[in-house]
């Protein structure tokens, strides 16, 4: 009963990304990426443009997969384990909601702060790894699984919009790219939500921490990638730090001649 389930979990989850992005299709293009959007920005060239775009894809498809099911394996897993009952699984898996709802506020933060979102990416990755590989080592310990449930709700949060603001600086991300992103998502959950239940299967509950850090390690490697793939001018410089999307543009070299042919020409008045 429990396979049969999942597997129509999947099948729904997998058909919900469908129809979604069905959806989506039918709905006319109002064009809601500025036209400075769809233009290489700060010298990004085409191929680098579409490098970084699968890259995101990619990412949302491992990173986002994890984020979702995530929760869904807590409680199993510590009753599995005789590490705690069922009413603690279920405060673990609130802890872990709260969590990423404070991480989401935070990373907005830092964005408007002017950090990279690619940056937020890298780091928030980075220790979303680490505690996967530290629940794997302390496999019984329940103050390990209590700071990665908050943990992971804490560094998963910034996964979604600082993806989405990555793949919309590369000036490619149009409604059909949206859509892919989208369905990418979807097919990340349902494909994750498959290999953790035929770990479960094969090697028991004890592996569900190695394959999230698998997982996990799986998607840092695609966002540091992008990171290396990514202009330099975007890495200083966040593309979302003015009004209206509108690229920082230094003063015209020609301004200031004119400015000082001006000031030249009153003093010799």
């Amino acid at each position: 009963k429990k396979k049969m389930r999942g597997d129509a979990s999947q099948v729904l989850t997998f058909s919900h990304a469908v129809i979604v992005c069905y959806v989506r299709s039918k709905v006319p293009d109002r064009k809601h990426v500025p036209s400075t959007f769809r233009k290489a920005r700060n010298g990004m060239s085409s191929c680098r443009a579409h490098a970084v775009m699968v890259l995101g894809y990619l990412f949302a498809f491992v990173a986002l997969g994890v984020e979702f099911n995530i929760v869904a394996y807590i409680t199993p897993y510590i009753e599995s384990r005789g590490i705690g009952s069922n009413a603690l699984g279920n405060l673990m898996t609130s802890s872990y909601s709260f969590a990423f709802m404070v991480g989401r506020i935070f990373s907005g933060y830092l964005e408007v702060a002017g950090v990279p979102p690619i940056w937020i990416l890298d780091c928030a990755m980075l220790i979303a790894t680490l505690l996967a590989v530290m629940v794997s080592w302390f496999s019984t310990s329940i103050v390990a699984i209590w700071v990665a449930a908050i943990g992971w709700g804490t560094f998963l949060s910034p996964s979604w919009p600082c993806t989405l603001i990555v793949l919309r600086s590369t000036g490619e991300l149009s409604d059909f790219m949206v859509q892919v992103f989208i369905f990418a998502i979807y097919s990340g959950q349902w494909a994750l939500d498959l290999v953790m239940d035929n770990i479960i299967q094969t090697f028991g509950t004890r592996a569900l921490p190695y394959g999230l850090a698998c997982a996990l390690a799986t998607a840092l490697v695609i966002i540091l990638t992008a990171t290396v793939v990514f202009p330099r001018s975007l890495l200083v410089c966040p593309p979302f730090d003015c009004k209206g999307g509108a690229v920082p543009t230094p003063p015209a070299s020609s301004s200031r001649r004119r400015g000082g042919g001006g000031g030249g020409g009153g003093g010799g008045g």
